[in-house]
C-alpha cells in the first residue's frame, strides 16, 4: 500500500448527521463579544444560554464568559422582556425579539421574549444569522410563531393533510385548527 493511502484515510472525516442542523460548522464569524450573560434562572432560559455557548464555541472557537447580571461591556443577552426594565414590547407568547441596544460605548444584543420559550426560539434564531454570515451588529426583529405548537420532524399541515406518505389526516390538526388532545 502506498503511504499517501493511509494518510488520505486518517484525514477524511465523514459527516454522522448525529448533530443534525445544531452541527455550527466552523465558519469566518463576525465580531463577538466576549460575554454571554442569562438574566433569571429557569432552565429554559439555561438551555437557550448552552446552545449560545455551544453554537459560538462551534462556529468561532471562542468560548463566551458567563454572567449572571449585566456586563459592563459588549455581550449577549438572554431573558424575558420581564428582565429588561428599559425596553418595551407587545410580543405574544414565545414570539421573541432580537436588539441591539447600545448604553453609552457598550453594545448588548439582546435576545428577549414574554416567556421562556420565546428566549429559547430568539436563541436559535441569533445562532442561524451568525451561521449564515447575516450582522448583528444593529438587530431590531421581532418574530412571531406561525403555529402555537413546534414539532420536530412532524409533517403534518395546519389543514389537517400529511406532507409525506403517513396514512390519513393530521391528530393534530383540523381545517387550521388544533385538535383536542
Amino acid at each position: 500500500m502506498k503511504p499517501w493511502v493511509l494518510f488520505l484515510a486518517v484525514a477524511l472525516h465523514a459527516e454522522t448527521g448525529r448533530d443534525a442542523w445544531l452541527r455550527y460548522s466552523p465558519r469566518n464569524p463576525q465580531t463577538m463579544p466576549a460575554v454571554l450573560a442569562t438574566l433569571g434562572d429557569s432552565p429554559v432560559v439555561a438551555n437557550a444560554r448552552d446552545e449560545i455557548l455551544r453554537g459560538i464555541r462551534g462556529m468561532s472557537g471562542k468560548t463566551l464568559r458567563l454572567e449572571s447580571a449585566m456586563p459592563k461591556e459588549n455581550a449577549i443577552v438572554l431573558g424575558t422582556l420581564s428582565a429588561f426594565p428599559n425596553l418595551s414590547a407587545n410580543l405574544p407568547a414565545d414570539a421573541y425579539w432580537l436588539k441591539t441596544v447600545h448604553s453609552g460605548n457598550i453594545d448588548y444584543t439582546v435576545v428577549t421574549a414574554i416567556n421562556d420559550r420565546g428566549v429559547l426560539y430568539g436563541a436559535f434564531a441569533l445562532l442561524r444569522k451568525i451561521a449564515l454570515g447575516q450582522p448583528i451588529a444593529n438587530l431590531d426583529e421581532q418574530q412571531t410563531p406561525y403555529a402555537p405548537i413546534r414539532w420536530v420532524n412532524q409533517w403534518d399541515r395546519l389543514d389537517g393533510s400529511m406532507e409525506r406518505g403517513y396514512g390519513g389526516r393530521s391528530i393534530f390538526w383540523d381545517e387550521g385548527t388544533r385538535t383536542p388532545t
